[in-house]
């Protein structure tokens, strides 16, 4: 988001009779995944649409359906994307929450602090398997109650996509990714991907460089 934008943004937020479009969404997992989702962590939350700033909503690609079309559902939000990660011809689940970070590896008792945290659900037969990226600390004054600016989304890429980053370094992809964007910036971010078993990472590049 450039500082002009913002600055339209806030004046719009000011003005009392300002027209505008507000919009929400929910994240609604299959009980398969909510199970593998609360084993994996109890704690964690998927953020919600108040947690992004307005601006944010509003340029986000939800993107096309493409078979979940016909039941006028969305494959993508800021927060949550669906795709095949492993190739398996199965839903899996990509999402972006918090949850509160511990204190030490051998300490049970969570501090006050938060983690920003992404969790990729990949089906292995009839159950769901959890794979975790820390993405940042967040801010002590986090308030998980409280809307807050967002600097961070994930979008879907879609198997079979070819990206070269400034290092002239190349991935093509065998099944669908998720990628990690950073909400200010047209380019750069992480693609995340599975590959023998595991998520890997592909770096990409900010406009000037890595």
């Amino acid at each position: 988001m450039t500082k002009e934008n913002l600055e339209f943004c806030e004046k719009l937020k000011r003005a009392n009779d300002a027209p505008k479009i507000e919009i929400d969404y929910r994240v609604i997992l299959s009980s398969a995944m909510e199970k593998a989702l609360k084993d994996h962590d109890p704690e964690f939350k998927i953020l919600s649409s108040k947690h992004f700033h307005p601006y944010a909503l509003a340029t986000y690609k939800f993107g096309d359906a493409g078979c979940a079309s016909k039941y006028y559902r969305p494959l993508g939000s800021p927060s949550a994307v669906i795709g095949d990660f492993n190739n398996d011809n199965k839903l899996d689940v990509a999402v972006l929450g918090y949850t509160k970070k511990p204190k030490g590896a051998m300490e049970y008792k969570p501090s006050e602090k938060f983690l920003k945290r992404l969790v990729i659900l990949i089906s292995e037969q009839d159950k769901y398997k959890a794979h975790v990226r820390n993405i940042e600390e967040l801010p002590k004054n986090f308030d998980p109650q409280q809307p807050s600016i967002n600097l961070y989304w994930i979008e879907i890429v879609k198997n079979g996509e070819k990206i070269t980053n400034c290092a002239e370094e190349t991935l093509e992809l065998s099944a669908d990714a998720v990628r990690v964007k950073d909400t200010e910036k047209e380019d750069g971010g992480l693609i995340l991907y599975y590959e023998n078993h595991k998520i890997d990472s592909f770096s990409l590049c900010y406009y000037g460089g890595r």
